[in-house]
């Protein structure tokens, strides 16, 4: 069975607990990883930071953002509009994913 990493679902919360455990602000974090105070402020508000990003928290901070997930999990869709996912674009995601 094929394993990938996800981005937590808590991440916003394990960014904070972890730079208010080293006592630092959001503008200590963002001069020490050479990242914008913005790039703190949005993840830290639910806002996905990039990958490069991820990986620069997971070392500043010492924690872990990244965890395995069965391949074959639950994924959230994320949706275009107000609507409903359908069948069609459920396909239509899967053959992307291929």
């Amino acid at each position: 069975m094929r394993r990938e990493k996800a981005l937590r679902d808590d991440f916003a919360n394990t960014v904070r607990d972890g730079r208010v455990a080293k006592g630092w602000d959001q503008r200590e974090l963002a001069k020490r990883m050479a990242e914008r105070v913005n790039i703190v402020q949005h993840t830290e508000g639910g806002k996905r930071p990039s990958d490069g990003v991820i990986k620069k928290f997971e070392r500043i901070l010492n924690i872990k953002l990244l965890i395995e997930r069965e391949a074959e999990e639950e994924r959230d869709v994320n949706k275009t509009s107000d609507r409903s996912m359908t069948m069609a674009d459920f396909y239509e995601r899967a053959k992307k994913d291929l």
